[in-house]
């Protein structure tokens, strides 16, 4: 339907990150939702009614995604059908209607209210997968470009939404551009993510094939929960505990912060072509260590210091949300299954997160007692980052096997096609020998540095592989263009930039 209309083809030819930036309006809903400020009332004093929409919406949310592996051909045929995406986008407009319609009185209107949450959770979970499907398909710099833009549209949205005159149609609810913002933003997600996504062959190819993950995913997956957990438990009670507009002030400061974060890895996306995520991913479990055993310093109230949390947050799950897509791109493995588990771990743990800072924390009277239990937290996230996945998991998690990219060469992908269309005589001469000889995406980065006169072990180390590896790899190129040495195959590729050149300038003189 959407997909196939001259009207989407020619807008995502002209603006191809258009669909990409469904992830930033689904996200900018999921903020706008979870701080309130769209859907409660006058009346409120405390987060109490907030806390009640976040728990159930991303516990309906986790399960869904949770769930969707395990049904993966029934949920790709469902992602695949414009009228079924569009369905979960009115679906999650509809549970935003029904919160909104509940009232100030949400005891009284348990009834509607809480069924809508669930909607709104479990509809949205299938907008993330589509965008899970979206970036799975990208390569590392250019997943990194497109989600650091839909981080700064998240952003703009929310401050829109947020900073619009706040004419309420009843007194004492909620504004009308917040009723609008929180039902239409599910509808727009749904519809960005149904465009078509321009593609290339490399993309095509790289998300052909599904196999099963390496077993350090799993080891992945858990210290995410973890962080999520850990994380949610020390910033939750002071949503709970704080005014709104205290909430609405900290919300403000987090997008300025995600901006500046959007930007810098926009940056480094498009001028470092070896972005260590490896060690970023440590780094902010460590600063998440640092801001958790220092909670009871500070107090567990204190609300500068939970936007300190906050903000590591923020930086957590963009980078979680690139290193799944990741994950997808090079080993060829199911978004589904990836995004599934990887993502579900983490909006699960949030929401147990939540849960354990309202309703148990409170409990432990005994400062003590409290201490004690920061410090716990805080060791659990330690032993994350060293034990249960370190930056030699992480290292372990990207080594390719078979004929898969290296990391480091997949971060060598331009994330310009303009740039791709002006590559050098050079890259566009490996590019013909490969199509002309047929050699897989492994041996066309071995023939590239063979190509430019590198041995065995410089190849072997280029490309972070092994010597045995790449030594198999010359010789199934030797074999398949006919040649017995390096230096042959230079003169071969000398011989083939020749000739296309010959072709190009007769093709002008044409």
């Amino acid at each position: 339907m959407i997909r196939d209309s001259r009207i989407a083809n020619d807008l995502t030819a002209a603006w191809p990150s258009l669909p990409y930036i469904g992830l930033g309006v689904w996200l900018a809903w999921a903020y706008l939702a979870y701080s309130g400020s769209m859907w409660l009332s006058d009346v409120e004093t405390n987060g109490e009614n907030l806390a009640g929409f976040y728990i159930v919406s991303t516990v309906s949310f986790a399960l869904v995604m949770l769930v969707a592996p395990l049904k993966e051909a029934v949920v790709e045929r469902m992602l695949g059908s414009d009228a079924c995406m569009l369905g979960a986008g009115i679906a999650a407009s509809l549970g935003c209607i029904m919160v909104v319609l509940a009232g100030p009185y949400y005891l009284a209107a348990s009834a509607l209210f809480y069924p809508g949450v669930c909607l709104t959770g479990a509809s949205t979970a299938l907008v993330g997968l589509q965008c899970a499907r979206l970036y799975a398909g990208l390569a590392p710099r250019k997943a990194i470009l497109y989600a650091a833009f839909s981080h700064i549209v998240l952003a703009c949205l929310y401050f829109i939404a947020t900073g619009s005159p706040q004419w309420q149609p009843i007194e004492g609810g909620p504004s009308l551009v917040g009723i609008i913002a929180l039902v239409g933003l599910p509808v727009a997600a749904s519809a960005l993510v149904c465009l078509p996504a321009r593609s290339d062959a490399r993309t095509a190819r790289a998300t052909a094939c599904k196999k099963a993950v390496p077993p350090v995913f799993w080891k992945m997956v858990l210290a995410v929960f973890v962080f999520a957990l850990v994380e949610n438990s020390v910033r939750a009670n002071v949503v709970y505990e704080m005014s709104l507009d205290v909430t609405q002030d900290s919300n403000s400061v987090i997008m300025l912060v995600r901006i500046a974060m959007a930007a810098a890895f926009a940056f480094l996306a498009t001028v470092d072509r070896n972005i260590d995520f490896g060690r970023i991913y440590s780094f902010v479990m460590v600063a998440a260590v640092a801001f958790v055993a220092f909670v009871p310093v500070f107090g567990p109230l204190n609300v500068g210091w939970s936007m300190s949390v906050t903000a590591v947050s923020v930086v957590f799950e963009f980078v979680i949300w690139c290193i799944l897509a990741f994950v997808a791109f090079q080993k060829r493995v199911s978004f589904v299954l990836v995004f599934g588990f990887g993502y579900g771990s983490f909006m699960l743990g949030s929401a147990l997160g939540w849960l354990e800072s309202i309703y148990v924390i409170p409990l432990i009277a005994n400062p003590s007692w409290q201490l004690a239990t920061y410090l716990v937290l805080a060791l659990a996230v330690l032993a994350c980052v060293f034990v249960l996945f370190s930056e030699r998991d992480f290292d372990k998690l990207f080594m390719p096997e078979s004929d898969e990219e290296s990391l480091s060469s997949l971060f060598g992908i331009n994330p310009f096609h303009a740039a791709d269309a002006k590559k050098g005589s050079f890259g566009a001469t490996v590019d013909l020998a490969c199509e002309q000889f047929g050699l897989s995406p492994r041996e066309r980065d071995v023939l590239r540095y063979l190509a430019m006169g590198y041995s065995a072990d410089a190849v072997a180390e280029r490309l972070g592989v092994s010597w045995n590896t790449a030594r198999t790899h010359s010789r199934n190129i030797y074999a398949k263009m006919g040649v017995h040495s390096r230096q042959e195959l230079i003169e071969a590729m000398d011989a083939m930039k020749c000739r296309a050149n010959r072709g190009l300038a007769t093709g002008k003189d044409r």
